[in-house]
């Protein structure tokens, strides 16, 4: 995952590679895609959520790093960090798949939450809480927002 910035959203700069590709010794053929970064209020660390797709799955990994810069690394098993979210969820025994999400952290109350489209049809739009350190979804948080 490589870092750009902008003042003014049409000139953009390189700032270097901020999370290295995955090389899998499962050899999952995950692409990395859409990355997510929010400030965790509760640990003060950068958490990136980003996507690891192929043609059959949407799974999460989980990065931290002390500086937006980066580096970032993977968080949990480095063997294999992806994921489905909330597995063992009541709603979705395997867990959801993660597509089209976004992280949101209010500024007023520093509480930080994941909203995404899962794969399934029935399971819909969804929206979870965060955890304290923001590298995981709230057990009984699991809302959804529509089909």
């Amino acid at each position: 995952v490589n870092l750009y910035t902008s003042t003014d959203l049409y000139s953009w700069t390189h700032r270097g590679l901020v999370l290295h590709a995955f090389n899998s010794s499962t050899d999952n053929g995950l692409s990395l895609e859409r990355p997510k970064v929010i400030r965790c209020t509760g640990t003060g660390q950068y958490v990136m959520w980003v996507r690891g797709s192929a043609l059959a799955s949407q799974l999460l990994a989980v990065a931290t790093s002390d500086a937006p810069t980066g580096p970032f690394r993977f968080v949990g098993d480095q063997t294999d960090p992806f994921r489905t979210v909330a597995r063992g969820g009541p709603n979705f025994r395997a867990g959801y798949q993660y597509g089209d999400a976004t992280l949101f952290q209010d500024p007023r109350t520093g509480r930080a939450y994941v909203y995404w489209r899962t794969r399934w049809h029935q399971t819909g739009f969804r929206g979870m809480e965060l955890t304290e350190d923001c590298t995981d979804v709230r057990p009984g948080s699991d809302t959804q927002l529509f089909v």
